[in-house]
């Protein structure tokens, strides 16, 4: 005999032991490229993605920074 609607826990949960973070960036050439970096916590996960593209937009051509305010980003683009 069955018991229906009965809720059994898991003998061993796990947790998550690190954080993805991954963005989608547009280069010079036109195409998506994915970066993805993992850490032991989001902050470092996040902080570790930021890292990333700023190192890939210094590789670039464009002359495109983190200050710059988005109407002269949009300009430089067109």
């Amino acid at each position: 005999m069955s018991v229906v609607g009965r809720w059994v826990t898991a003998p061993r949960p796990q947790k998550a032991t690190r954080w993805k973070a991954r963005v989608y960036l547009r280069g010079d050439d036109g195409f998506r490229h994915e970066i993805v970096r993992f850490a032991r916590t989001r902050r470092a996960a996040e902080g570790a993605i930021e890292t990333a593209i700023e190192g890939a937009l210094l590789v670039s051509d464009a002359p495109i920074k983190r200050t710059m305010p988005l109407l002269a980003a949009g300009q430089h683009w067109l």
